[in-house]
């Protein structure tokens, strides 16, 4: 089986970004409607983490000094992950 054209893959891959937009799109806006719309969904995570391999896979990231993701780092960064940790209910079988 031969290697598919270079024009080909350039095209699957814009392809794939298109719909990945679109999908987060959809999903945005059903997660903006109130909880008791019958349409509410809430972003799903696992379309965040396809969205975001493909990014990485893509070697797009953002700045650490970029205003888009300034508050979610300052959110992370005052977050206490030993008091996280000890307010999850085990997970372990006694």
């Amino acid at each position: 089986m031969s290697r598919a054209s270079d024009a080909a893959l350039d095209a699957l891959h814009a392809l794939m970004a298109e719909s990945m937009t679109d999908e987060l799109r959809r999903g945005i806006e059903r997660a903006r409607l109130p909880k008791s719309h019958d349409d509410y969904e809430p972003l799903s995570p696992k379309l965040l983490a396809v969205i975001r391999a493909f990014l990485k896979d893509n070697g797009i990231d953002a700045p650490a000094a970029s205003e888009r993701f300034s508050g979610l780092a300052s959110q992370l960064a005052d977050l206490d992950l030993d008091e996280a940790a000890m307010q999850r209910p085990s997970l372990r079988k006694h």
